[in-house]
């Protein structure tokens, strides 16, 4: 396995393109904010290209890997020729973007932050609707993997510290109806959201606590009827967050979950919710 060094600081996201052939990273500085290498070898094939004002937030490569998503702080989710990156059309929602995910099939893509969420042609770069159910921030998306549900994990904390909307909400894609909302109680933000590969479960990850206690959490809910499967408490010591879950991932055959947190611990656990001892 080759090694790919970065040069930068403070990667905000990265992924692997569905062939494996290139990993894409966007990186928290001003300008000069996105790269991509080659896997095979670890060359770099394009790096320090200026994607967004003030950091790249997220990125993600479309099904069939010849297009890269990006969001980011600039308000645009953009997308990008693989592997030359060359920016191919841009999607402006006026704020700062933080999350992005393309549907299963290419054609759509579902954007998130502090405008919201947000749906747009892929082809064209038109909006196809902007989701109803809360405008506060955004900070993670997903489609569901059959493409008929789309996800947002929402929250942040208001100037006196208290929690605004904690939740993970779901629309169906087809006509942007909000169907549920899945309240996240004694969370702060949630940070992560994904599917299982069957689609029946969803995950957030995020912190909790209130008054300067703080922890960080993981819960599962039954996608059918928001049923909550199981809520997991992660201590932090030091009380100061370092437990936070930032992201979360299933395993494509679903044996595993992994999830990472602020202090840079990433841990991969057996399927948490196979215990709970509910038909899903």
């Amino acid at each position: 396995v080759e090694s790919v060094t970065a040069r930068f600081n403070d990667a905000n996201s990265v992924a692997f393109s569905p062939d494996g052939q290139y990993i894409a990273a966007g990186v928290q500085s001003f300008n000069q904010n996105l790269n991509i290498w080659r896997v095979s070898d670890g060359s770099i094939v394009r790096e320090r290209v200026t994607a967004h004002d003030n950091g790249t937030a997220c990125v993600r490569f479309s099904p069939d890997g010849q297009t890269l998503a990006t969001s980011g702080m600039d308000g645009f989710t953009k997308l990008w020729s693989v592997p030359d990156l060359t920016l191919i059309r841009s999607f402006p929602s006026g704020r700062r973007t933080f999350s992005v995910a393309f549907s299963p099939d290419g054609s759509l893509i579902v954007a998130g932050g502090q405008h919201g969420v947000s749906v747009w042609e892929t082809a064209t770069g038109n909006l196809v609707q902007w989701l109803q159910g809360g405008l506060t921030y955004v900070n993670s998306v997903s489609f569901s993997p059959d493409g008929r549900l789309i996800a947002a994990g929402f929250g942040y904390t208001d100037q006196y510290g208290q929690a605004i909307d904690a939740s993970v909400k779901l629309w169906r894609t087809s006509d942007g109806a909000l169907l549920r909302r899945m309240d996240a109680s004694d969370t702060i933000s949630v940070y992560g959201i994904a599917f299982s590969p069957d689609g029946q479960v969803i995950a957030a990850g995020g912190d909790g606590g209130h008054y300067q206690t703080y922890h960080g959490n993981l819960r599962f809910w039954r996608v059918r009827d928001g049923r909550l499967l199981k809520d997991i408490t992660i201590p932090d010591p030091e009380q100061i967050g370092l437990t936070a879950v930032l992201s979360v991932a299933h395993s494509p055959n679903g044996s595993f979950f992994a999830y990472s947190r602020y202090d840079a611990l990433v841990t991969v656990i057996g399927n948490p919710f196979a215990s709970a001892g509910i038909a899903l």
